[in-house]
């Protein structure tokens, strides 16, 4: 009896130390990490994970649910909920933005994470991820914007549905720009430079938009995100489907919530014979 019990707590120690450490799992042990900003796991709080101290604020609370492969995600209501820090996360033409998301309403224009606000009489954001542009884009797109050369669009061809969960990836090089939809390339754009660089990057909506969007809809993002994470450096392609693959498969201590499970039946089926 002893003997079960010892393996028990061992079992329970196991998914401890595996819980402890996903955030590191999600980026293996390679060249995923390097050239990390922010990880932002959405695992029960909006801290930096990347060790940066790049932590969110969210002035109107969040709250957490179920998230992709057995991890979490934060909450947004598409009203008042949305995280943010006050600086920019992105400074340069070269950078990798990645995160999971499952919207409520595909239909819907929203604007699903930002760095940069309104300027005077402008509803300019940049970088953005956005769904469905009031200008008549459908779909997942990216943009950046500039007072110089307006919008630059960076479109994804693949189709999105209320829901389900999806990953996207938005890489720069040196302004080249690819989209990337669970893995697989669905949009570019070449020459297109961030010439102008805004503090506060926001995930979930931009509240300063607000006035301008069409019919008031679009400053809050409805449904779940999770996993996002900045670099400074461009995702190969290669990088991106690594990264898929690891985010895409169940975490550690799922399988030790499964293994303990197997164990206390055996436990139990002895018991049973015994």
């Amino acid at each position: 009896m002893k003997k079960h019990i010892l393996s028990l707590l061992v079992a329970v120690g196991f998914v401890c130390s595996a819980s402890a450490a996903i955030d590191n799992w999600t980026f293996g042990n390679g060249d995923l990490a390097n050239g990390l900003v922010s990880f932002y796991s959405f695992n029960g709080n909006t801290l930096d994970s990347s060790g940066n101290g790049n932590d969110l604020i969210t002035p109107n609370g969040i709250s957490y649910a179920q998230g992709p492969s057995g991890r979490q995600a934060g909450v947004f209501n598409g009203s008042s909920t949305f995280a943010y820090i006050s600086k920019a996360l992105t400074t340069d033409n070269t950078y990798t933005w990645s995160f999971w998301f499952n919207v409520s309403d595909a239909s819907q224009y929203q604007v699903i994470m930002n760095q940069g606000g309104a300027l005077t009489g402008s509803s300019a954001v940049t970088p953005a991820i956005f769904l469905n542009d009031p200008n008549s884009i459908t779909g997942i797109g990216a943009e950046t914007f500039s007072l110089a050369t307006g919008t630059q669009y960076t479109m994804s061809s693949t189709s999105i549905s209320s829901a389900q969960w999806y990953n996207v990836v938005w890489t720069s090089l040196n302004g080249n720009r690819s989209l990337y939809i669970n893995g697989n390339l669905s949009g570019t754009s070449s020459n297109q430079s961030l010439t102008e660089v805004w503090n506060n990057f926001y995930i979930g909506g931009t509240p300063q938009i607000a006035a301008y969007a069409p019919g008031g809809a679009g400053q809050f993002y409805q449904g779940l995100i999770s996993d996002v994470a900045i670099w400074n450096t461009a995702f190969s392609s290669s990088q991106v489907s690594s990264l898929y693959n690891l985010q895409s498969a169940p975490e550690p201590s799922t399988y030790a919530l499964f293994g303990i499970g197997a164990l206390a039946m055996i436990v139990a089926y002895r018991r049973r014979i015994s």
